[in-house]
């Protein structure tokens, strides 16, 4: 999920900024050993559906960590693997306490806005999303230049309503 002003978000409007997934990603491990799909739900759930790595993200950045050493995979129900965090994996948790500290802050406060929105708007959020995944041809450029201005419109009514408001 990206956006282009997204409020908690990294500085190139991604949830995550280059690198910082596998800082996440090393913390719920030193919480417990965690599959791949666990890490994927954890970050689902803490960010309130604000954010779901795809598993092409979560299992290259697995593989980044075993490959540095901060992990080691574990071969457990069948051919899944369960990643557990290593002692060279915990000292670099304490070298990037601040940052790291910051990011499940970042998720945390996603969760927290997640939870608070309306009923109402988390159905009108999931039409959207359906909207969007429906039909069997890819986009067009004029379509997805016309979807993108809808939806750019549509961000900017809500932040002069939500401006408005705080005034």
């Amino acid at each position: 999920m990206t956006a282009r002003h997204g409020a908690g978000r990294g500085s190139n409007g991604r949830f995550f900024d280059y690198g910082e997934l596998r800082h996440v990603v090393l913390a719920l491990l030193d919480e417990q050993p965690r599959h791949g799909y666990d890490i994927i739900r954890v970050i689902d759930q803490r960010t309130g559906g604000g954010y779901c790595p795809s598993p092409g993200v979560i299992y290259p950045t697995l593989a980044l960590l075993e490959d540095v050493g901060h992990v080691r995979a574990e071969t457990t129900d069948g051919a899944r693997n369960r990643y557990q965090i290593t002692p060279d994996g915990r000292a670099f948790l304490v070298e990037n306490k601040p940052l790291i500290d910051a990011l499940l802050a970042r998720m945390r406060h996603a969760g927290a806005v997640q939870a608070s929105a309306s009923p109402t708007i988390i159905a009108a959020m999931d039409g959207l999303k359906s909207a969007l995944r429906s039909g069997a041809e890819p986009w067009t450029a004029e379509e997805a230049n016309a979807v993108a201005a809808a939806i750019d419109a549509a961000a900017e009514r809500i932040r002069a309503l939500r401006n408005r408001d705080e005034t």
